[in-house]
């Protein structure tokens, strides 16, 4: 479970007020390892800043060169726990990226010890309009969690489904929560089918797996064909490998693949079940 505490105190060291440079920029400790990074934010309370590159990415290379080696970032660098990853290693660099959705470098990541997005920068800037970039990201969150508490007791539907949409966006597993509120509501007129799936997939974030499972399976007997289907089977997919069952994994693809052979979800199926196949256990978290 995302603790509340943890995702609070990050926010308020992230905006802490700049500071000049304690930490020369050549000197900075970058972490590789994702594991390493969380373990180090859990006893800081610090936020993990990830640079996401690749070797081919051009633009990455000029935001090492021109911005993470700056004075102003070196100023804000001991905000956060440093993690550098490479998005195509077939393992936890690739994870993480499609975790957040990453299809663009170079993107900069800022999430909590749960892996909640607390903020994005896609692509390059200069150095001083990064930090500040980094810095209105950070406020945005602040300004959500407050919005979140705000909400604590509210029967507003339109309310609470904009703060799950948010959360999830920000893989976020409270969103389930909220949604769960939103089903609660007696006729409450949105998509009941579309709101368990999202659900199921922000139960799956929070590492709760058997509770995932059951609303994926209700789900998928209320529903025969279509796009919302195909999306739910996807899930046992994404659902088997976080808890790290990949015979699993590779058995929901398979099962996708055979039960819809037309749809357009196929290329990214066929994909997952390559990596799986070849990536071994390294893409099972």
């Amino acid at each position: 479970m995302i603790r509340t505490t943890t995702l609070l105190l990050a926010v308020a060291l992230a905006l802490a007020p700049v500071s000049k440079a304690t930490v020369a920029a050549d000197s900075l400790s970058w972490l590789t390892e994702i594991e390493a990074a969380v373990d180090a934010s859990r006893s800081s309370g610090r936020p993990i800043l990830v640079d996401l590159y690749a070797d081919w990415c051009g633009w990455c290379k000029r935001l090492d060169e021109e911005v993470f080696s700056s004075e102003i970032f070196a100023s804000v660098a001991p905000r956060f726990v440093l993690l550098r990853v490479d998005t195509e290693d077939g393992g936890q660099g690739t994870a993480l990226a499609e975790r957040f959705g990453v299809t663009s470098l170079p993107t900069t990541l800022v999430i909590t010890a749960d892996l909640v997005r607390i903020g994005e920068i896609r692509g390059f800037a200069p150095a001083e309009g990064y930090v500040g970039r980094i810095q209105e990201e950070i406020r945005r969150a602040a300004e959500l969690e407050g919005r979140v508490r705000a909400a604590a007791d509210s029967l507003d539907i339109d309310e609470l489904l904009d703060l799950a949409d948010a959360l999830h966006e920000r893989r976020d597993p409270r969103a389930a929560n909220l949604y769960g509120r939103v089903l609660d509501i007696p006729d409450a007129p949105q998509d009941r089918l579309r709101l368990r799936y999202l659900m199921a997939d922000a139960l799956r974030l929070g590492g709760r797996f058997e509770e995932a499972e059951t609303v994926v399976d209700t789900l998928r007997h209320d529903l025969t064909a279509g796009p919302l289907a195909e999306q739910a089977d996807l899930l046992r997919f994404r659902i088997a490998r976080d808890r790290g069952a990949c015979d699993d994994a590779i058995g929901a693809l398979e099962s996708f693949l055979d039960t819809h052979p037309e749809s357009i979800l196929r290329a990214y199926a066929t994909e997952a079940l390559d990596q799986l196949r070849h990536g071994g256990d390294a893409l099972c978290t």
